[in-house]
């Protein structure tokens, strides 16, 4: 048994992931976790760039308990990020947590909201009066959370016909949009919903996917005309497999297109970006061989139709997992790669033009 215990630590050690990029003033910021600061054992990761540069400002790990996860993460007002995710409170136990940095990446505060289970975050957005709304899912059920600028609680909701809430986007005055999934197999997929809430927290309108089909959303964006983007995967017609699934929806939850799979790609999107002529970037993955995966990005049009898709990464396994549009129009794009670096995993940037080219990829991990 214990040197079971001992190659598993050793296996568990070297691996290094991005969940979410977002966009900041003086950059990005990517957010993940790493297993090699505290070998063995899950940090939460969170990298700060300029924009220009493959290396960053500073970086940060987080969590001194079993483990830690960081999901996703938003600049705050005047500088600064909010971090969201999980913490293993106990062996197979994860609770909520938050955490507030400031501008040069020490921290300002932290919460543990909610109870232990198979609880976390996994979305999170500012509204314009500093409110932070973080959303994921407390005991089976999906579940949003009101803090104050300074951490402070002032309210949740459960969303009982939600196993979880997958992505969530800030609407003008203060509404509020997410994404989330029910009906969960390990056969087969779910089924989607996307809810509007009002700025005083009550429910504006709501799409569900019919119940002839089956889909998941992994990823919400605000428009600029006020509607939604929504990426996901959905099942070809007569396939087991599924392919990317897009969905664009105006300010009162009507489709005005969908990009739907046209054969068995086995590829799905798990971030998206809106821009600014009204079209979408989209980053996930593309199964290749018999079990690898390679990051792919999609650029859509306004109209929906695929402008350009490209994938990246080399032999082995590499995934995009969160997408954002900087000021000068290119694409920075965060995930993971098996292919490159001093890791088994390491965790993987790499900025693109607006057609898609490579500018530069870098990778961050410990062998």
């Amino acid at each position: 048994m214990d040197l079971a215990h001992e190659v598993e630590q050793k296996n568990r050690t070297g691996h290094e992931a991005a969940e979410a990029v977002t966009a900041t003033r003086e950059g990005f910021a990517v957010a993940g976790h790493t297993h090699s600061r505290r070998p063995g054992t899950s940090q939460a990761w969170v990298l700060d760039f300029d924009g220009t540069a493959p290396r960053p400002r500073w970086e940060r790990t987080q969590g001194e308990g079993p483990g830690s996860h960081a999901r996703a993460l938003s600049p705050l007002p005047g500088g600064g990020l909010v971090v969201v995710g999980e913490v293993e409170v106990a062996r197979d136990q994860f609770q909520a947590w938050v955490l507030a940095l400031n501008r040069d990446g020490s921290p300002r505060w932290e919460r543990t909201p909610g109870t232990g289970g198979i609880n976390g975050l996994t979305s999170v957005g500012v509204l314009d009066d500093g409110t932070i709304v973080a959303g994921g899912v407390q005991g089976g059920a999906g579940w949003l959370l009101w803090l104050s600028p300074d951490g402070q609680p002032l309210g949740e909701t459960r969303l009982e016909k939600l196993e979880r809430v997958t992505s969530l986007a800030v609407l003008p005055g203060g509404r509020l949009a997410v994404a989330g999934t029910a009906e969960s197999s390990t056969t087969g997929l779910g089924t989607s919903a996307i809810l509007v809430f009002e700025a005083d927290r009550q429910p504006a309108w709501a799409w569900w996917l019919s119940a002839e089909r089956r889909g998941e959303l992994a990823a919400l964006a605000a428009m600029p005309d006020g509607g939604l983007v929504a990426a996901g995967r959905t099942s070809a017609p007569g396939s087991p497999d599924w392919g990317l699934w897009v969905v664009r929806l105006d300010a009162k939850g009507r489709i005005q297109w969908e990009h739907l799979p046209e054969d068995a790609t086995v590829e799905a999107g798990h971030a998206v970006t809106a821009l600014p002529d009204g079209g979408a970037a989209v980053a996930g993955d593309s199964l290749k061989g018999l079990a690898d995966r390679d990051a792919r990005v999609w650029r859509l049009g306004p109209d929906g139709a695929v402008r350009w898709r490209k994938s990246y990464g080399g032999g082995r396994q590499d995934l995009a997992r969160g997408i954002t549009r900087l000021a000068d129009g290119g694409l920075v794009v965060a995930g993971s790669t098996m292919s490159r670096g001093a890791g088994k995993t390491d965790l993987w940037v790499f900025r693109v033009s607006a057609d898609g080219d490579l500018s530069w990829q870098e990778t961050f991990g410990t062998p």
